[in-house]
């Protein structure tokens, strides 16, 4: 398992999440398909790769930060999850 999926599947708040890898990055989405019209993507994703790895916003792509390990990555993915997920599972679309 590559070291994101790994880190993001160790993360308990991500793994009520619904990981989707696309285009050289691992994205978290609320809902499996089929997904609401239109799509909820408003979640901070990691690009794929080497590292270091970057964090960006989903909207804009702005960058939300480099860092060196996946374990990282996925810990500033987690400090940007709107305030609706950052730990309360009644809050998740499910």
């Amino acid at each position: 398992m590559p070291p994101i999926a790994a880190a993001a599947y160790a993360n308990p708040v991500l793994r009520r999440l619904f990981p989707f890898h696309t285009h050289g990055t691992l994205k978290f989405l609320r809902d499996a398909p089929p997904w609401h019209e239109p799509a909820i993507n408003d979640l901070p994703y990691v690009v794929l790769g080497d590292p270091p790895y970057s964090v960006h916003t989903a909207g804009d792509a702005t960058r939300l930060g480099e860092v060196a390990t996946a374990e990282d990555a996925i810990s500033l993915v987690v400090a940007h999850l709107p305030a609706d997920l950052g730990g309360n599972e009644d809050n998740l679309h499910r």
